[in-house]
C-alpha cells in the first residue's frame, strides 16, 4: 500500500458522526491499541498471514484513533482549558 493510498483508507474511514466520548476514553483506546500491537509484535514464532492483517488493522485502528483525539482537541479546546488552569493555578500557589 502506498502512502497516498494509506491516506485515502484513513480519510474515507475516519466518521466525524460516530467519533464521540471524553478524551479519557480516547486515551484508553490509544492505550488498548498499542497493547495489541506490543502483543502481536512481540509473538514468538514466524507471523502467517492472519497476523500480519491484524497488526495492520491494529496500526489503522491506532491512527484513527488518533485523528479523532487530535480532532477533539482541536474541536472542544473550552473543555480542557479551565482543568489545564486549574493546574497551572495550582501549582502557582504552592
Amino acid at each position: 500500500m502506498t502512502a497516498e493510498q494509506l491516506i485515502k483508507k484513513l480519510q474515507s474511514s475516519y466518521r466525524p458522526h460516530v467519533d464521540r466520548g471524553w478524551l479519557r476514553t480516547r486515551m484508553e483506546d490509544i492505550r488498548r491499541d498499542l497493547t495489541d500491537i506490543d502483543r502481536i509484535a512481540h509473538k514468538p514464532g514466524i507471523r502467517g498471514v492472519e497476523d500480519q492483517r491484524y497488526l495492520a488493522s491494529s496500526y489503522l485502528r491506532l491512527a484513527l484513533d488518533c485523528v479523532g483525539t487530535r480532532m477533539f482537541i482541536e474541536r472542544e479546546p473550552q473543555v480542557m482549558l479551565p482543568k489545564q488552569d486549574q493546574t497551572r493555578n495550582l501549582t502557582m500557589t504552592m
